[in-house]
């Protein structure tokens, strides 16, 4: 199923499971802690969002996003060190509390956040590919796909299928949701905007690896998959620096990782379906090959290593 519902109602949906609950996760026990776990709101996921409404969704970002500029505090000039408006002042605290209860609903910038989106939309659409990537007229924008993963009772991969985002889990299959930035419509491929520290790839793709993109690119393309009826084979990362020069640049990610991807996204959902079945979300003990949830511990290469070459 394909939806256009808010990033609010799409959370709501906690029985489907997201690339972000398992990107990351090394045991079972870990995904519930972090199911269970509150969500915060944070300042960098503000900022993303503004980012992404900029780039994707223009009216959306004009209004619903409100500059915060430092000449309509009554005393501008008083400053903390990294140049934003002191709070410490009365009048300064009280004009940013009237503002915020005058805006209720909308996102709050402050100036120099909002002066660096609008400098890192502007760098995207200088970018010489942009235009011809994001056809907004021939995309789905921030829509979300459910979809059901089926495994058989011996726990083997048998199929995914588009379904719902009302329904109930069985006992051989999981939920799982995803919203990605945008798909393109007849080109096939879905396209994930990132602002990022650097554009340089070996950075990016440490970045890639420790935030494990390959897993949010796999499942993501198999669920639009089964909900579009089209084989949806090609996952892009327009990256953008989030500080000045503000580089730009179109990564599209190797189709063995995917692939790879797949088969380590598929073992976590079905460890997470086991473990639902049984009550039992277990920890590290997942590694112990025998009753006693004991694993035998080998010194570390480097150590072996350094222990050859030292000389006492």
């Amino acid at each position: 199923m394909r939806t256009a519902e808010s990033f609010e109602m799409y959370r709501s949906h906690n029985r489907y499971i997201s690339p972000s609950d398992i990107k990351g996760c090394r045991t079972p026990k870990e995904f519930i802690c972090r199911l269970n776990s509150p969500k915060k709101h944070t300042e960098a996921f503000d900022i993303g969002t503004a980012f992404h409404s900029a780039v994707l969704e223009p009216e959306k970002f004009k209004s619903e996003v409100v500059c915060l500029k430092n000449s309509m505090f009554p005393n501008p000039n008083k400053v903390n060190q990294d140049g934003s408006v002191s709070m410490m002042d009365t009048n300064n605290r009280e004009y940013n509390k009237n503002f915020r209860e005058m805006n209720s609903g909308k996102l709050i910038l402050n100036e120099a956040q909002y002066n660096s989106i609008i400098s890192m939309r502007e760098a995207v659409m200088q970018f010489p590919e942009a235009k011809g990537l994001l056809d907004l007229n021939n995309a789905y924008v921030e829509n979300c796909f459910y979809a059901r993963v089926i495994f058989d009772r011996s726990g083997k991969f048998d199929r995914i299928e588009a379904c719902g985002n009302d329904e109930l889990p069985g006992k051989f299959d999981v939920l799982i949701k995803t919203r990605p930035d945008y798909v393109h419509k007849n080109r096939f491929y879905d396209l994930d905007l990132k602002s990022t520290q650097s554009v340089d790839p070996e950075v990016f793709a440490k970045d890639a690896a420790e935030y494990e993109y390959d897993i949010q690119a796999a499942m993501g393309l198999d669920i639009i998959t089964c909900n579009l009826g089209e084989a949806y084979e090609t996952f892009l990362f327009l990256a953008v620096e989030k500080q000045s020069p503000y580089n730009v640049l179109l990564f599209d990610l190797n189709n063995q990782d995917i692939m790879d991807a797949k088969l380590v996204y598929l073992r976590r959902l079905n460890a997470i379906r086991e473990a639902r079945n049984d009550g039992n979300f277990k920890g590290y003990e997942i590694y112990a090959e025998n009753d006693f949830n004991m694993v035998t511990l080998s010194m570390p290469k480097w150590y072996k290593d350094k222990q050859q070459y030292a000389k006492f």
